[in-house]
C-alpha cells in the first residue's frame, strides 16, 4: 500500500526541508543547516535542538544538519497518542531553545493505520473471570469489561485478547449484576494493579493502578470515574511497558466488592478517589498493601488478559508545519523564579539585620565593660589617695 505524505510547510516547498520520516520503529526529523540559515537562527550546539519540554532528548549533528529522533513505542520524549477513527496519531512539537528563550521550530505527526499496529503473537488463553457471589437473596455476578472509549460505549469493547498501544487509554469497567434492584448495593473497587501473572497473587512483576479505593499516586494516568457509588466501578489508565522484563503482555487484576452504601464505607475519601487529579503531586503516598477498612460485603479477585503491547508494524503517514515563534516562558516557572528571588534577597536582608545586631550589642557591651573598668581604676585611685587617720 502507498503512502502519501501531507505536507502543511510554510517554507517554500523547493527546499523539501525540513523532512519527517514515520517509521515503523522510530520517528525522525532532519533538518539542513540551510534552513537555520534562511530564517535567521544561531545553531552552535546540537543540544540547543530538542523536543519541546524534554532537553534530554535531543538532535544530533549529521554532515549538513541535523536529526532528531524518538523511537518505538513513541511514549518518550513527551509524544503524545491518540486512537481515534481506526488510526493511531503520534505528535510532538521541536523547539531551538537559548538560556534565555525558546523558539518553535516544527510541529509533528505520524498517523499509523491501526491494521499496522499489531502485537506479537500469545499462545495464551484468555483469563476473564466473572465473579459469582451467593447471597440469602440470590446469586449476583460481577464482570470486568475493557474498553477504547471514555464514553463505554459497546461498540468499543475490547475482545478477550486485546492489543493496545503503549501510551494510549484504555477504559475499564466492572459491573454488578443487579438482579435486586436494590440503589444500595454498589460496586467497590479495593484495589487494582497489573501482573505478568495469571494468578493475582504472584506479583513478580506489579503495578498498582487503585490502592485503598483511590487511584495510585505512583500512576499519575489514572482516573476515577466512579467507585462505589453505583453498580458499575469504572477507571481508566494509559497502557504502558514494563521497565525491567521483556513480557510484552499484562494481566489486569481487581480487587471487588459488593458493597451495601447504606451501611458501609464503600467508597475512598480523597482528591484521589473521586475524579479529580488536580492535587496529585502533592498527595501523601499510600500503604498499596493494606486492605481498605468498613466493608464485610461480599469479595473475591477478577482477573482481565493477556493485554498485549502493541507495536507499529507499517510505516505511517507524515504530517508537519514550520511556525516560528518565540514560546513564552512558563508562567509558573516565572513565578517561583520571582519569589525565590525575593525569597534570597529577603533572606539576604534578615542575615544583614541579625549581623548588625550581634555586632551592634557587642559594642554596647564593649563599651559597658570599658566604662565598668574606668569606674573601677577611678574608685580605686581616690583611694589610694585618701589620708591616712
Amino acid at each position: 500500500m502507498m503512502f502519501w505524505c501531507v505536507v502543511f510547510c510554510f517554507v517554500p516547498a523547493v527546499w523539501a526541508d525540513p523532512k519527517l520520516h514515520c517509521n515503523p520503529g522510530s520517528i525522525h526529523v532532519t533538518i539542513s543547516d540551510s534552513f537555520f540559515t534562511r530564517n535567521n537562527i544561531d545553531i552552535t550546539d546540537a543540544r540547543q535542538l530538542h523536543f519541546y519540554q524534554h532537553s534530554e532528548c535531543f538532535a544530533e549533528r549529521i554532515d549538513s544538519g541535523y536529526v532528531i529522533t524518538t523511537y518505538s513505542p513513541f511514549t518518550d520524549c513527551g509524544t503524545r497518542v491518540d486512537h481515534k477513527g481506526g488510526e493511531y496519531t503520534f505528535r510532538n512539537e521541536i523547539v531551538f531553545s537559548t538560556p534565555r528563550s525558546y523558539k518553535a521550530i516544527m510541529s509533528l505527526e505520524c498517523q499509523y493505520d491501526d491494521k499496522y499496529v499489531v502485537s506479537s503473537p500469545l499462545a495464551i488463553t484468555p483469563q476473564i473471570r466473572t465473579l459469582n457471589f451467593a447471597t440469602a437473596r440470590g446469586t449476583l455476578s460481577v464482570a470486568m469489561n475493557l474498553y477504547q472509549r471514555s464514553d463505554f460505549h459497546p461498540k468499543s469493547k475490547f475482545g478477550p485478547r486485546p492489543s493496545v498501544v503503549v501510551g494510549v487509554p484504555v477504559y475499564v469497567s466492572v459491573d454488578t449484576n443487579n438482579i435486586f434492584g436494590d440503589n444500595s448495593i454498589v460496586t467497590s473497587l479495593d484495589s487494582c494493579y497489573a501482573t505478568t501473572s495469571q494468578k493475582y497473587e504472584v506479583m513478580k512483576n506489579y503495578h498498582f493502578l487503585i490502592t485503598g479505593r483511590c487511584a495510585s499516586p505512583r500512576d499519575k494516568t489514572v482516573r476515577i470515574f466512579s467507585n462505589g457509588e453505583n453498580d458499575k466501578a469504572r477507571f481508566a489508565f494509559q497502557m504502558f511497558r514494563w521497565k525491567n522484563s521483556q513480557d510484552e503482555y499484562i494481566y489486569l487484576h481487581c480487587e471487588v466488592y459488593v458493597c451495601n452504601k447504606t451501611s458501609e464505607i464503600c467508597s475512598g475519601s480523597g482528591p484521589l478517589c473521586n475524579n479529580d487529579i488536580s492535587s496529585r503531586l502533592t498527595r501523601a503516598k499510600r500503604n498499596t498493601d493494606t486492605k481498605s477498612q468498613g466493608s464485610d460485603g461480599p469479595s473475591g479477585f477478577l482477573t482481565f488478559g493477556p493485554i498485549a503491547l502493541a507495536t507499529v508494524k507499517g510505516k505511517g503517514q507524515p504530517s508537519f508545519h514550520t511556525d516560528l515563534h518565540v514560546i513564552e516562558q512558563d508562567q509558573e516557572l516565572l513565578t517561583n523564579c520571582i519569589f525565590g528571588s525575593v525569597f534570597g534577597i529577603l533572606l539576604l536582608i534578615s542575615i544583614a539585620l541579625v549581623i548588625a545586631t550581634v555586632v551592634k550589642r557587642r559594642r554596647y557591651h564593649r563599651k559597658q565593660m570599658l566604662k565598668r573598668d574606668s569606674l573601677s581604676v577611678s574608685s580605686t585611685e581616690k583611694s589610694i589617695s585618701l589620708p591616712s587617720s
